[in-house]
């Protein structure tokens, strides 16, 4: 409230106090769907960032003060400058007086914002990412943010670009502006939104079933600013690129989807708990399946509290023949339509990410699983697994989403590394960030993507997604 003075606020709002907190939840239900219109027409957020719970102080005595210290640091006494453009190429000779610096901790705003206690809230996200300007009191200083800037009391004028990753002001101008739909907007929009879903899903909840709520205020501004179709976390324009989605294997272990089920859909990350990871937004080369339906816009829109619903695709079904394991319960290769891969270690490789633990894979293998190829990129292809719960007349029809695969059939590496077994030296040579480089070609990877390619005319089958 003294905040509220100061700044020549006349009204507050407080969630605890504004909204009725007890255990008939009619209050709750009608403004919760109303709360992102809050957070964007307010005027300031005030944030307690430092706090893990409300029993904390704005101006905790506990701080450690944010105390700059100016130091001078003695230079060469002369430097030679170059004339940029000058045919003579003269050197001149400057007397360079002591200049002044700052030593500053490169991850000063990841450890006063990003990673502040508040920010583990799954409700606050929305409150962050809709909030028009919020001032932030963290453990040693004031912060501000707004769609403009980001800023500290040690960079009052803004943060520097290389002390802050995907700031908001880059993210509102990627989902929040609409813009002409070409290649590069369209991949700066995935970019954006993939960082918007990456964030959202390492944050917890405290009843895991509002996660559809306490994400729909981000969800209808966008909707409304790019005029796209929301569809239980995805969008309709990219929805074939944003289906291709996957999990950290220690969250598909400790989150299980059978704690989540009836949600959302198995097509939609909201059907899980835990970190989704999306692939790196590259360059999309050839579709290999396509949206006959799209889901029901009412039932999986940005005002659904549960989504439900399938979605209709064509596309190609390739058989996972066998899974191998390694000694710490690891895929370490699969084979699928009869072409054999190794997993990779790095997130760039080749990986098959199936849900449950090696028992469960084991018995989908068994029981019927297939990998849905949905697009090529200059590397990779992306698929999604699925697994039939439904056959009509003996044809499997309806299907369920139970993991992702990614198949790296091509990548650029210099020189003076040694190349990995499986992979062989294409003869183009070409010029990687400054350095001699080459293409290399993964045989198998790049004749099963061959062969999901002559097959898409015959053999491509409608499935639906559940």
């Amino acid at each position: 409230m003294h905040i509220a003075r100061l700044a020549r606020i006349k009204y507050l709002w407080i969630d605890s106090l504004c909204i009725q907190q007890d255990d008939d939840k009619k209050d709750w239900e009608i403004e919760a769907q109303l709360m992102g219109k809050v957070y964007s027409h307010s005027f300031l957020n005030v944030s307690a960032t430092l706090a893990d719970d409300d029993t904390r102080s704005l101006l905790d005595q506990s701080n450690h003060p944010f105390d700059p210290t100016l130091l001078k640091l003695p230079c060469m006494k002369k430097v030679r400058v170059f004339k940029v453009g000058d045919p003579k190429a003269r050197l001149k000779m400057l007397q360079q007086r002591s200049r002044k610096a700052w030593i500053v901790d490169h991850d000063v705003w990841e450890d006063e914002i990003e990673q502040a206690p508040l920010q583990s809230r799954g409700w606050v996200f929305q409150e962050r990412f809709l909030s028009p300007r919020i001032l932030h009191f963290a453990e040693r200083q004031l912060a501000w943010e707004c769609h403009q800037i980001s800023a500290l009391e040690m960079f009052p004028r803004r943060v520097p670009p290389g002390l802050i990753q995907g700031s908001r002001s880059d993210i509102a101008d990627n989902v929040l502006v609409a813009k002409t739909p070409t290649s590069a907007n369209i991949l700066e929009f995935c970019r954006s939104w993939d960082e918007i879903v990456g964030k959202y899903t390492k944050t917890d909840l405290t009843f895991n079933k509002d996660k559809l709520v306490a994400f729909a205020g981000v969800a209808k501004t966008i909707e409304v600013a790019r005029g796209d179709t929301y569809l239980a976390g995805l969008w309709k324009s990219t929805f074939i690129s944003q289906l291709a989605w996957t999990r950290a294997r220690d969250d598909i272990v400790h989150h299980p989807r059978e704690l989540s089920s009836g949600r959302a859909p198995s097509w939609s990350w909201l059907s899980v708990d835990g970190d989704v990871i999306s692939p790196h937004p590259e360059k999309i080369r050839r579709h290999f399946a396509n949206v006959a339906l799209f889901p029901d816009p009412v039932s999986n829109g940005s005002s659904a509290i549960t989504a439900s619903g399938s979605v209709l695709l064509r596309g190609l079904l390739l058989p996972i023949n066998s899974v191998e394991w390694d000694k710490d319960n690891l895929v370490s290769g699969f084979t699928i339509g009869g072409f054999t891969l190794q997993e990779g270690f790095h997130f760039s490789d080749t990986h098959l990410d199936l849900e449950g633990t090696k028992d469960q894979v084991n018995q989908l293998v068994k029981s019927g699983i297939a990998l849905f190829p949905l697009f090529a990129t200059d590397e990779h292809m992306q698929c999604i697994a699925v697994t039939c719960i439904k056959a009509i007349r003996g044809i499997p029809m309806d299907f369920r989403r139970v993991g992702a695969c990614q198949v790296q059939y091509r990548k650029v590496q210099v020189h003076q590394e040694s190349i990995q077994p499986g992979w062989e030296e294409d003869p183009s040579t070409l010029f990687f960030q400054g350095k001699p480089s080459y293409n290399l070609i993964h045989p198998v990877a790049r004749s099963l993507i061959r062969s999901v390619e002559l097959n898409l005319a015959g053999k491509r089958r409608l499935i639906k997604l559940w």
